[in-house]
């Protein structure tokens, strides 16, 4: 079973954690994960790559016009995902950079806020899918499979 727990940013009410040096909120909201940060950042730090074409977004205080990516990979504690779609936009609130969609849990994955503590705990069972990825524990240790090349993909438990 994955398991484990990130801390909370503690000055917030809402469940935002850091990731990568950046505040990451988890936004039950949001289809697809929204990033409010420089363009060479998403390039060089995840390996994304513009989509063609711009996309319409709104829900997040205002309608905009927003460019999409793929990322490379966007690690979350135990969890590692790649190729996954973002869309660049302004997300308005100063506090937070990146929101992910509790859709990213799906297919198995819970994550539970624990507000006195100031942590989030995520656990799933021992084979799951999460946003377009199939995870499965074999022999102690997480595969994930990578449908581009077809083979699994062994992650440090």
């Amino acid at each position: 079973m994955l398991d484990f727990e990130l801390p909370l940013i503690n000055i917030y009410t809402r469940p935002i954690l850091k990731l990568y040096s950046i505040n990451v909120l988890i936004d039950s909201g949001a289809e697809l994960p929204i990033f409010d940060i420089e363009e060479n950042t998403i390039i060089n730090a995840f390996g994304g790559i513009p989509l063609d074409g711009d996309c319409s977004v709104s829900g997040i205080g205002v309608t905009q016009s927003a460019r999409i990516y793929r990322i490379k990979e966007f690690r979350i504690g135990k969890m590692l995902y790649r190729n996954i779609p973002v869309i660049r936009a302004a997300i308005n609130d100063p506090n937070v950079n990146v929101l992910l969609g509790s859709s990213m849990f799906g297919g198995g994955v819970k994550y539970l806020v624990n507000s006195a503590d100031s942590t989030i705990r995520f656990y799933a069972p021992d084979e799951f899918s999460s946003n377009g990825s199939l995870w499965k524990k074999h022999n102690g240790a997480w595969k994930q499979l990578d449908y581009d090349k077809g083979m699994w993909i062994v992650h440090d438990n």
